[in-house]
């Protein structure tokens, strides 16, 4: 999720900032130029209207200006409007200019030129420069005009507009990325389903989504309720398989009452051992079918009634014994694991402690980064080399422990199926075995 929205948003920062970059610099250019339109427009104004005010005569001083036809603002010293003719070797400047002068360069008739300088008082010029002819004379003319308080003016606008651009870049980055965040909250929604899915507590992704997600989300609730109905089919399968074997083994073992088969006690004897042998194996495979392993949304089962069901029934299988089977188990306790499953782990423990111990048995359960079964009982328990042997992975603890049958087989490979561990030690409380194991809440990812 934050790989998207980091993606999102620099994308959108960048496409922001490469367009508000791009609009100031339009912006800047475009001011600069129309306010250097606008000057040489009046600089061409005023041109034309010192060339009209100018009087070229044969005597002495030859060239004169009709000082009622020029503006004002050309007779105040430093006032930032300037000219400065020439013809032949003779040139009049502005009172403006007071004692400075304004530099010229010689262009051909009818050209103009547009040239930036510094003039009195340090003024920021902007001079238009053009050549006429008149009386058959020539004519070099300079007008200047001072930039510089337009200049900051422009500045001022440009700081204000790259103030405010600034403010509504970081309004649109923010407002964007509460729009990015809103528009990947489904994504958020169908990661907690996944989740909740993974934990148990749903048994398919809500379709509540966007249209956009809606395909992705049902195609994985049809590949779930898919693989549920094939582990269906396959207990089924295996079911169905055992019953029919066990139907034939029953035909061989009343066969093996026959007279024929009687006379031979060698015979007798080997064939009720392959046949006892057979009706293990197929109720080892039996129980191995039915365990489903960590699949994806196995329901939530509280703990708490399951255990006490499976007590009451193995205090009234052994009866005989007057068992006490005390409990430890929270209230809020709960196992995402196939029901099967918990009934065939917890039912082969506690059978395994009611055969071995003498009157007390304790189960007790710890819910906390993993789930946790303990089980005790007071019975003889397993030398120390044995109990070793018990805990490596991969060893058939039916043929380490005389007497534990299948049942602790079985109950290793639900473990190994749900990625926990199962340890065997000596009860500190009772002094029977202790057999302890782990389901991690979350499966690692294989």
């Amino acid at each position: 999720m934050q790989a998207i929205q980091s993606r999102l948003a620099t994308g959108l920062i960048l496409s922001l900032a490469l367009l508000l970059l791009a609009q100031w610099i339009v912006i800047s250019t475009s001011i600069h130029y129309l306010s250097q339109q606008y000057i040489s427009t009046r600089l061409v104004h005023d041109s034309d209207t010192i060339i009209a005010a100018l009087t070229i005569t044969p005597d002495s001083p030859g060239i004169s200006l009709i000082e009622n036809q020029i503006s004002a603002i050309y007779k105040q010293p430093f006032s930032g409007h300037y000219f400065s003719l020439t013809v032949a070797q003779q040139s009049l400047r502005s009172r403006s200019l007071w004692d400075e002068t304004l530099s010229q360069t010689t262009i051909p008739v009818g050209q103009t030129s547009t040239t930036f300088t510094t003039g009195p008082q340090a003024q920021q010029l902007m001079v238009l420069q053009s050549a006429y002819q008149k009386q058959g004379q020539v004519i070099n003319l300079a007008v200047a005009e001072d930039i510089s308080g337009i200049n900051r003016d422009i500045q001022d606008f440009l700081l204000k507009h790259s103030t405010v651009s600034f403010i509504i870049f970081a309004l649109l980055v923010l407002l964007q990325i509460l729009i990015i965040k809103r528009s990947l909250k489904p994504l958020e929604k169908v990661r907690q389903d996944l989740q909740k899915l993974d934990a148990g507590e749903i048994e398919a992704l809500s379709e509540a989504v966007p249209k956009e997600l809606k395909p992705l989300v049902q195609e994985l609730n049809l590949r779930l309720h898919a693989m549920a109905q094939r582990l269906k089919r396959s207990r089924h399968t295996a079911g169905n398989l055992a019953h029919a074997l066990k139907g034939r083994l029953t035909l061989l073992t009343q066969a093996l009452n026959s007279p024929t088969i009687k006379a031979d006690p060698t015979l007798l004897e080997n064939l009720n051992r392959y046949l006892n042998d057979l009706q293990q194996i197929i109720h080892h495979e039996l129980m191995r079918a039915r365990v489903a392993g960590a699949a994806i949304g196995a329901r939530q089962a509280k703990l708490s009634p399951e255990i006490a069901a499976l007590v009451n029934t193995l205090l009234t299988i052994y009866n005989d014994k007057s068992l006490k089977i005390a409990q430890d188990i929270p209230e809020e306790a709960t196992c995402a694991m196939e029901r099967e499953d918990l009934h065939e782990l917890l039912g082969n423990l506690l059978d395994n402690a009611c055969k071995w111990a003498k009157q007390q048995i304790f189960i007790r359960v710890e819910d906390n980064h993993c789930l946790c079964f303990v089980v005790e009982d007071d019975g003889p328990g397993c030398q120390e080399n044995q109990l070793a042997s018990l805990s490596n992975r991969g060893v058939r603890l039916d043929e380490q422990v005389s007497g534990y049958g299948l049942g602790l087989s079985i109950v290793k490979d639900i473990i190994n199926s749900y990625e926990g561990t199962i340890n065997f030690d000596q009860s500190t409380a009772l002094g029977g075995l202790r057999v302890t194991v782990n389901i991690p809440k979350k499966r690692t990812n294989s």
